[in-house]
């Protein structure tokens, strides 16, 4: 047994860096625990906290023979299990004492399931169930004061589950949930996470813990976490100033984002005095500029409330998953008001902040023609950005049953979780791992065939709709009155596409096939092999998200073939809405003009570009119209018009380009962070020019060199 009268516990969240940074939020979870363990234990303790591999590979190779580790606590998610699996073998084989703790989400609820996970990883000595702090304390106080003996475990300690000295699976049972968060330490005022403020991680709080609601497909759902405990206003007010003074210190390369980790963030009273408290450190510090959070699923006049003092820096959520009624029953969500989501686009309009709905692809009584009907109507509601999922089979969940799976017929496939995997070298042993998951692919409403049709909806929403990334094209559709959905439609079934559109869309099928396991130990076992996880993480598409990284692709290095689609899609739409010519032509113009906009944005210091315009479609742009005569935005003749970035949009652009790269991966990451309307560059005429017909767009000949793209 370790005896030592200054124990040393390590607390690591680790995150994969090699392809990307996998998580970018920075450890305040591990964080908490080790600022509730050091003021709840008596004597000297050392506490060290992780989030990229390579810093704890240095100083286990640092402490190797000459200190000893008692405690190495790792964080438990989808996106991080098998690594922290990885790194505990490594420990345990060179740290034979060391006492290896996991806890979070994704750990199974049921009895059975938990032992047979711990049985599968002998590696884990306790698994820390549901709410970590008092458990986790208790557990380590009980270790400490015991010299590290872990074979007599009190049943005064809660929440934890353990395969016990005598071989059998030993659960304590569920302590009650702590009800004021602020009896937890701020991870941020004491100073346990200034290390993590490199410009490079982003900083995440969370005021609430708990959701009312019981979504099955959700680790929350459950009755554990129905009760919403809150933290002191004060707290927050500490938090948010400490974080924006350490964030705008850090001139060189600091971030303008902050996570908020509440599931129904605005659907509170409380949440309006945060939103105030965060207003006056956007004041005082200009930060946050974006938020990412998801807001209420009810309370909607509050979280518009919410929205309008931050200045619109979040984004307004309207997640349905699903807009049919049986479904909804399905996935107990039918206590969410549907309506009141859906006008949240309208109203996020008016206020000019970005709204985003989501929509869950294989829910359970879930079809093509349901799941299609679902994302029609959020289109159509005005939406900026509707996101789409598929159902993934989370531990934890009421979905991951058995029962569930029989009743709705749910077959599934495993792959990898995009961006998570890597390769390390740690005390002479090699690490070659890869995080997987499981996901619906069909079930008795669902053939596999529309399984892939339901994918290549869900790119081309990304391409076409999302962001407004046509949003004059899309602002002139709703004055004529056609649906946006028509449109997506019509280049869902375009004939005779350009040849760069079909290898395109024939690769992201190929991809999404390609990526999809029989089970998840073949899965493993392939990542387990250097030579195929290198392939991973130096490739550009292999191990991704397939939509956002293909959205990438379309908005980087195949923008002119989706600009083609776009303009081939203008006669078929104007032939169904008897469109007359001067329609088409500015409907062309206004393909264009954003085309212009958005070409080469992903490179430091972007170069101007041009466009021949028979339209001003800038003065289109800036009216408020519900009608529009055409001639009014008329040029004599048609203009070269170029456009060109701010300066503050340059400095933007390239904080954003610093932090993630022009790699394809680098994009996606910077499209999930940024307004991208906000990277679009001005237009400034340049006089009258006879160009010829049809509109065409030209990189501009600056002074400035051409961009390195970074591929």
């Amino acid at each position: 047994m370790i005896k030592t009268s200054n124990p040393l516990v390590l607390l690591c969240d680790l995150t994969y860096t090699q392809a990307t940074l996998a998580s970018e939020v920075m450890p305040a979870a591990v964080g908490s625990l080790g600022a509730f363990l050091l003021e709840n234990t008596n004597g000297p303790l050392d506490i060290e906290i992780y989030k990229y591999p390579q810093k704890l590979i240095k100083d286990l190779e640092r402490w190797h023979n000459n200190r000893p580790v008692q405690i190495v606590g790792f964080s438990n998610y989808v996106w991080n299990l098998n690594l922290s699996l990885a790194f505990a073998d490594v420990i345990k084989k060179h740290f034979p004492e060391t006492i290896i703790v996991f806890g979070g989400p994704n750990f199974p609820d049921e009895p059975d399931e938990q032992e047979k996970f711990l049985l599968r990883y002998p590696v884990i000595d306790f698994h820390v169930i549901k709410e970590g702090e008092v458990a986790f304390c208790d557990l380590v106080t009980h270790l400490i004061k015991n010299q590290f003996d872990k074979t007599n475990i009190p049943t005064e300690i809660k929440n934890i589950a353990y395969i016990n000295n005598n071989s059998f699976f030993s659960q304590s049972s569920v302590v009650e949930r702590i009800m004021d968060l602020s009896v937890i330490p701020s991870p941020y005022t004491t100073g346990l996470l200034d290390s993590f403020f490199d410009g490079l991680l982003q900083p995440i709080v969370q005021t609430v813990r708990g959701c009312p609601f019981m979504c099955t497909f959700c680790t929350e759902g459950k009755g554990y976490w129905t009760k919403v405990r809150k933290l002191s206003q004060d707290r927050v007010s500490e938090e948010l100033n400490y974080i924006a003074k350490k964030i705008t210190s850090n001139d060189s390369k600091s971030r303008c984002d902050l996570y908020i980790a509440d599931s129904n963030f605005g659907m509170y009273p409380e949440d309006v005095e945060t939103a105030k408290k965060i207003r006056t450190v956007q004041d005082k510090y200009n930060f946050p500029e974006y938020i990412s959070v998801s807001t209420g699923k009810n309370k909607k006049e509050r979280i518009l409330e919410v929205a309008k003092i931050v200045k619109g820096a979040i984004r307004l959520a309207g997640s349905v998953q699903s807009l049919n009624p049986d479904v909804l029953a399905n996935i107990k969500r039918s206590n969410i008001d549907a309506q009141a989501i859906l006008d949240l686009a309208k109203n996020a309009n008016d206020l000019g902040t970005d709204s985003y709905s989501e929509v869950i692809m294989g829910l359970p009584g879930d079809s093509k023609e349901s799941h299609f009907k679902s994302v029609k109507y959020l289109v159509n509601a005005g939406f900026n950005k509707v996101r789409l999922y598929q159902l993934i089979m989370l531990p934890g969940t009421e979905m991951y049953s058995p029962k569930i799976r029989s009743k709705f017929g749910l077959k599934t496939k495993w792959r990898m979780v995009p961006h998570c995997y890597g390769y390390y070298d740690m005390l002479g042993d090699e690490i070659n791992v890869a995080e997987v998951e499981e996901i619906t692919i069909s079930s008795n409403t669902l053939s596999f065939k529309d399984y892939f049709e339901c994918r290549r909806l869900a790119l081309i929403v990304n391409l076409f709709y999302n962001d407004g990334v046509f949003k004059g094209f899309l602002k002139y559709l709703s004055i004529l009155n056609i649906p946006i959905w028509d449109w997506l439609m019509e280049i869902f079934n375009i004939d005779q596409p350009p040849e760069g559109w079909i290898n395109l869309m024939d690769n992201f099928m190929k991809k999404t096939k390609d990526e999809l396991w029989k089970d998840d130990d073949t899965l493993l076992s392939f990542s387990g092999n250097r030579k195929n996880i290198k392939n991973y993480t130096e490739g550009e598409i292999n191990g991704w998200n397939l939509v956002y990284t293909f959205k990438a692709l379309g908005l980087s290095r195949n923008l002119e073939e989706v600009r083609e689609v776009a303009l081939l899609s203008i006669e078929p739409l104007a032939r169904k809405f008897h469109l007359d010519i001067y329609q088409q032509k500015f409907l062309i113009d206004l393909v264009n003009y954003d085309y212009a906009a958005m070409k080469n944005i992903f490179v430091t210091n972007p170069m101007p570009t041009t466009a021949s315009l028979k339209y001003d479609i800038a003065r289109f742009r800036k009216n408020n119209l519900t009608s529009v005569n055409i001639d009014k935005f008329s040029y004599p003749r048609e203009k070269k018009v170029e456009f060109r970035h701010t300066a503050e949009q340059i400095k933007k652009i390239n904080s954003y380009v610093n932090i993630h790269g022009s790699t394809l991966v680098g994009i996606h990451k910077i499209l999930a962070v940024i307004h991208l309307q906000t990277f679009f560059r001005k237009p400034s005429s340049m006089g009258k020019t006879n160009i010829r017909s049809g509109g065409s767009v030209q990189q501009g000949s600056g002074s400035q060199s051409t961009p390195e793209w970074g591929w």
